[in-house]
């Protein structure tokens, strides 16, 4: 069942201009990864609030990652100038002050626990590095 949700990302992603797979395919992962983790959440919430926190960290963690693979998507289709570089650098920074925000927002308003949000923040870079891992030892891990 998993990997029938996982092809059905990868796809939906393929139609809205992510045609890298390697990178279509970590996002695919991230995106799945945190749907399980907002739906357990939200279910478990009544027990205890840590899981909708990691899913929250998740989130904020795969709209930046969405927002950089699709900046380098665009970037790389066009001649290097300085407007890009300067264009690229300013939505860079714009994203780092929302999830910035959103952090502010959830830890202080909201009072998710910080632990668990670090986690969800931090769950692409644990992701990636599970698959660079696995394809260096020479299994081709297909999802994260």
């Amino acid at each position: 069942m998993l990997q029938k949700s996982l092809l059905a990302i990868e796809k939906r992603l393929r139609d809205r201009g992510f045609s890298s797979p390697e990178p279509r395919r970590i996002l695919a992962g991230q995106l799945l990864l945190t749907g399980i983790s907002l739906l357990l959440g939200v279910l478990a919430l009544w027990a205890t609030p840590w899981l909708l926190a990691f899913g929250a960290g998740a989130a904020l963690a795969t709209v930046s990652l969405w927002w950089t693979i699709r900046g380098l998507h665009s970037i790389l289709g066009h001649s290097f100038s300085a407007a890009l570089v300067a264009a690229y650098f300013g939505a860079f920074l714009l994203r780092f002050a929302g999830i910035a925000l959103a952090l502010y927002l959830l830890l202080i308003w909201a009072r998710c626990p910080l632990i668990p949000l670090l986690a969800g923040l931090s769950s692409h870079i644990v992701c990636m590095t599970i698959m660079g891992f696995s394809r260096r030892a020479g299994n081709p891990c297909k999802e994260a």
